[in-house]
């Protein structure tokens, strides 16, 4: 799918506010043509999209986003919902994540990512 047509499908989902459908219909999008379309739309805008997606597609798509994007939205949705995308993304890339980060916000995110990376299932 074309990056213009990607953004025609995230902008109608925030007009109509139907958000449901957004993860069958960009299904066969690759996490990096997403993340390309997302980083058309502000920020708070981009985390309502995003953030209506399965945690595993928010963590393959957040690895494509831009730095400066990710780092702004490292601020904007909180430690405990950014660990679960961090428990979600393979070991290098937490690590470049995580090194990408201000030391703040390091800070602030590494007791919930060491409690998400450590707690059991059962």
């Amino acid at each position: 799918m074309k990056l213009p047509i990607i953004i025609d499908h995230l902008r109608n989902a925030l007009e109509t506010h139907q958000f449901g459908a957004l993860a069958k219909t960009l299904d066969d999008v690759h996490p990096a043509d997403f993340a390309s379309a997302l980083e058309h739309f502000i920020l708070s805008d981009l985390w309502l999209l995003m953030g209506t997606l399965p945690t595993a597609t928010q963590a393959k798509i957040f690895a494509y986003l831009s730095e400066e994007t990710q780092q702004q939205l490292a601020l904007q949705i909180g430690r405990k919902h950014l660990a679960s995308i961090f428990k979600q993304m393979s070991a290098d890339e937490r690590a470049d994540l995580f090194n990408r980060l201000q030391q703040e916000q390091r800070d602030v995110l590494l007791p919930a990512l060491f409690f998400m990376l450590n707690e059991k299932t059962y």
